[in-house]
């Protein structure tokens, strides 16, 4: 029995630790893949850098669907409805009360400064940037 509780505890204590690390290195990979986008459009990006822009989407993607699914599932005490954090922040993001609250505070400190369309969870800002793009004359 001890040694139940014992196992337990442990799986608890790694939780706590895996968690804020994990969301850390998640972060890392949304500024390199970020600067990467930002470069795409600015100057493009050569066949190796596309390459291992690739790799960089598909681990941090990956990542980013499982935080979502474990993490962000206490953090915002819902199961997700969409498969990555930065489309749960898109939805809570106008939302009253606090999950609309850890939404802002996510876009204000961690994803939309790094952005180079301005902002990365506010979908109406990405549609303004686009639109912007596409009616802007080519030089």
């Amino acid at each position: 029995m001890l040694h139940l509780h014992l196992d337990a505890t442990l799986v608890w204590l790694d939780l706590l630790w895996i968690f804020p690390a994990s969301s850390v290195v998640m972060w890392v990979g949304y500024l390199a893949l970020t600067n990467l986008e930002r470069v795409r459009v600015t100057q493009g990006l050569t066949k190796p850098q596309r390459l291992l822009a690739g790799i960089l989407l598909l681990i941090f993607g990956a990542l980013d669907v499982l935080l979502n699914w474990t993490f962000c599932v206490l953090l915002f005490a819902e199961l997700p409805r969409e498969a990555t954090v930065s489309r749960r922040c898109t939805r809570h993001f106008k939302a009253d009360g606090w999950r609309g609250d850890v939404a802002r505070w996510l876009g204000r400190h961690a994803l939309d400064p790094f952005d180079h369309r301005g902002a990365h969870i506010q979908a109406d800002v990405i549609a303004a940037y686009y639109r912007a793009r596409k009616e802007a004359p080519h030089v």
